[in-house]
């Protein structure tokens, strides 16, 4: 986790003025009276000599759902018996203007770091027109996948 932050998402948050950091397992942020938020979940798997690292930012919600979610068994220390709304907060909130200009932040990091392919492009993709509508109707109708291309599958030294 603290490769993560060290290497792509501390740079990522950095044009938002956002002081991203790592307690617990979790994704965290330092608000200016100094508790720490968490802002995603992640999960891991390692096989082998290959890794996936996934992770859910959350972007915005609404208060009212969140009460509605009990305490968990396991908690981190620094969550201080702080109830789901206390404890968690949106990127919106903490001034991500909106999920393109993430998004725009994330690429530019990623591709600075790692030989990134464009695989294809959709227009009009359905399902993304209204998630993008249900998180407040961002214009962009279009979304590019992209595939991060190991080193070793771009040369003939198989050892890299």
């Amino acid at each position: 986790m603290q490769w993560s932050k060290d290497f792509i998402y501390a740079d990522v948050f950095a044009p938002f003025g956002i002081d991203f950091d790592v307690r617990e397992n979790d994704y965290v942020v330092h608000r200016a009276d100094s508790s720490l938020v968490k802002i995603g979940g992640n999960a891991q798997a390692i096989s082998g000599k290959s890794f996936v690292h996934h992770t859910s930012f959350l972007y915005k919600f609404v208060d009212w759902k969140m009460a509605l979610l009990r305490m968990p068994t396991k908690v981190p220390k620094y969550r201080e018996g702080r109830r789901h709304t206390d404890f968690v907060c949106a990127m919106s909130d903490l001034g991500v203007t909106s999920i393109d200009a993430f998004t725009l932040s994330f690429e530019s990091v990623i591709r600075s770091r790692f030989n990134v392919v464009d695989t294809f492009d959709l227009h009009s993709d359905d399902a993304v027109i209204k998630f993008r509508a249900a998180l407040g109707g961002e214009s962009t109708t279009s979304r590019r996948v992209t595939q991060v291309v190991p080193v070793a599958a771009l040369t003939d030294d198989k050892n890299i």
